[in-house]
């Protein structure tokens, strides 16, 4: 097994502890790289649901293409999201 894939499953594991263990668990959310990732690996870690909702901190200085992405994918991964 190569590093990548143990970091992954570790990664896996956390998350899923995290949502046992937490009872109001949120996630925040801001359509850049760094949270994308986490939310693929929450998707993958619950099989392609996140069962907690994803929080968007809205500024005035959110590119409306940013906008248009993160409906996109909140609508298409069913995500709760709230802004």
């Amino acid at each position: 097994m190569d590093y990548l894939t143990k970091l992954e499953q570790q990664s896996i594991f956390i998350l899923r502890e995290a949502f046992n263990k937490i009872d109001r668990i949120a996630m925040l959310w801001s359509v850049g790289k760094d949270s994308q990732t986490i939310l693929w690996l929450a998707r993958k870690a619950f099989f392609g649901h996140v069962p907690f909702p994803c929080v968007f901190m809205e500024t005035s200085f959110d590119m409306p293409e940013l906008i248009v992405l993160r409906d996109k994918l909140a609508k298409e991964w069913k995500l709760n999201l709230i802004v």
